[in-house]
C-alpha cells in the first residue's frame, strides 16, 4: 500500500469527543492543480463531502522550494484558511510537501491531516521484472525519506530514481488546453525509456501532478504499470472520518481557490467545473 500520513491519535480523539462534526470541509493544498487526481479520488469515495481546495500558485512548484520556506508558506496558508473556517481535515495533496511539512503542521492544528508520498512499496509489489521507476520532482527524488522507503520496502528492486523539473508546468499547461511538448515529454522520461531495455515494467507516480499526463506517459514509455495514491488517500480519508460511500449523497459546494493571479487562470475554469467545483475565486488575505 502507498504510505499515506496522517496524525491518528489527534483524529482518535476528535471523533471520540464529536468535535469533527462541528466542521464540514476538507482542505487540500496542493502548488497548482495537480491535487484534482487527488480530489476526483475523493469526490467518487465520499460524495458528500466538500472540500476547500487551495492551488498555491503563488509558490508553484513546490519541488523547487527549501525545506524551511515550504514548511513556512504551509503554515501560513492553513493559518490564513482556518481563520475565516473550521475544518474537518486537511490533505497535502503534494508529494514533496508531504515528506517534509507534516510534523510541523499536526504541532498546530487540532484536526486530522493527511499526506502523501511516493508508493515504493505499492510498485515493489506489482513489479515482476525487478525494475522499478521513481518519476517526481528533484526535492522528492532526493529526500531521505524516498532513501527509507526503498530500503524498507524495495530493496529486492533496482530503483531508477527520476527528477522532473517540468512535467508538472506540463501539466500545468495540458489543463489548460495547451497540448503536452512531446520533445519536452521525451527529455525528461530519456531515463525510463532507456531502463525499459532493462526489464522496467512499473512507474510510480511521484507527483500527484503526473496522472494528470498519464496518457502522454504511456506514449513515450509503453505498456508499464504507473502507480499513483489517489485511490489510497481517498480510501482512508473516508476511513477516518467514518464516511459512508453508499449512503445517499449530498451535492456539496467545492470551493477552488488560487493564490495568485495569472491570465491564464480562467482557462482552468471548464475543467474545474467538470469536476465539480462551482466556486472559484482567489484566496486573499
Amino acid at each position: 500500500m502507498p504510505r499515506i500520513f496522517v496524525n491518528q491519535h489527534r483524529a482518535n480523539a476528535e471523533m471520540a469527543s464529536g468535535e469533527v462534526g462541528q466542521a464540514s470541509t476538507v482542505l487540500m493544498i496542493d502548488s497548482g492543480v495537480g491535487g484534482l487526481t487527488i480530489a476526483e479520488a475523493i469526490q467518487r469515495r465520499c460524495p458528500a463531502l466538500p472540500l476547500l481546495y487551495v492551488a498555491d500558485n503563488a509558490w508553484f512548484p513546490y519541488g523547487e522550494l527549501s525545506r524551511d520556506a515550504l514548511i513556512v508558506r504551509m503554515l501560513s496558508l492553513v493559518a490564513q484558511v482556518q481563520a475565516a473556517q473550521s475544518l474537518r481535515a486537511i490533505v497535502i495533496a503534494c508529494n514533496t510537501a508531504s515528506t517534509v511539512v507534516l510534523d510541523a503542521l499536526r504541532e498546530r492544528v487540532a484536526c486530522p491531516v493527511i499526506g502523501v508520498v511516493p508508493a515504493i512499496r505499492t510498485a515493489a509489489q506489482l513489479t515482476r521484472s525487478g525494475v522499478i521507476g521513481l518519476l517526481a520532482t528533484p526535492g522528492t527524488t532526493q529526500g531521505p525519506y524516498v532513501d527509507t522507503l526503498i530500503a524498507r520496502f524495495a530493496a529486492h528492486c533496482r530503483v531508477i530514481r527520476v527528477g522532473a523539473r517540468h512535467l508538472a508546468g506540463v501539466a500545468e499547461a495540458a489543463m489548460r488546453g495547451v497540448a503536452p511538448d512531446t520533445a519536452l515529454l521525451a527529455a525528461e522520461l530519456a531515463p525510463l525509456q532507456q531502463a525499459r531495455a532493462a526489464g522496467l515494467d512499473t512507474v510510480v507516480l511521484g507527483c500527484t501532478h503526473y496522472p494528470l499526463l498519464a496518457e502522454a506517459i504511456r506514449g513515450q514509455l509503453g505498456p508499464v504499470q504507473l502507480v499513483d495514491t489517489a485511490e489510497p488517500v481517498a480510501r482512508r480519508l473516508a476511513m477516518l472520518l467514518d464516511i459512508d460511500s453508499s449512503s445517499e449523497p449530498v451535492r456539496p459546494v467545492h470551493r477552488f481557490q488560487l493564490t495568485a493571479k495569472r491570465s491564464d487562470n480562467a482557462a482552468l475554469t471548464p475543467l474545474l467545473r467538470r469536476r465539480g467545483f462551482t466556486l472559484i475565486d482567489p484566496l486573499t488575505d
